[in-house]
C-alpha cells in the first residue's frame, strides 16, 4: 500500500486508468476521497460537488471510499497516485 498523505483528515488521490497510465482521450478522471472518521460530511459533499464541476474538459468521478467496499478501497490506493502538496 502506498504512503498515505492525509491533508486536512482526508486523503485525496487519483485512481483508475488515468493512475495506471492505461487511459485514452476520453477517459475520465476518477479521483478517491478518504475521510478520517469524523469528518463533517458537509465539508466533504462541498469538496465531492466542487471536483465534479470542475471547469475542465473531462468527466471528474469522485468517490467517497468510506461508502466503498474493502476490497475496491484497496484496489483503488494500490493503483492510485496520492495527492501531495
Amino acid at each position: 500500500m502506498p504512503k498515505i498523505h492525509i491533508i486536512k483528515n482526508i486523503t485525496i488521490f487519483l485512481f483508475g486508468s488515468r493512475a495506471r497510465g492505461d487511459f485514452n482521450r476520453h477517459s475520465d478522471f476518477d479521483i478517491g476521497i478518504l475521510p478520517k472518521q469524523g469528518y463533517d460530511r458537509k465539508k466533504l459533499v462541498y469538496l465531492k460537488d466542487k471536483l465534479e464541476n470542475l471547469n475542465i474538459p473531462y468527466k471528474v468521478d469522485v468517490i467517497d471510499m468510506s461508502t466503498v467496499s474493502d476490497v475496491f478501497r484497496k484496489k483503488a490506493l494500490k493503483e492510485g497516485e496520492i495527492w501531495k502538496n
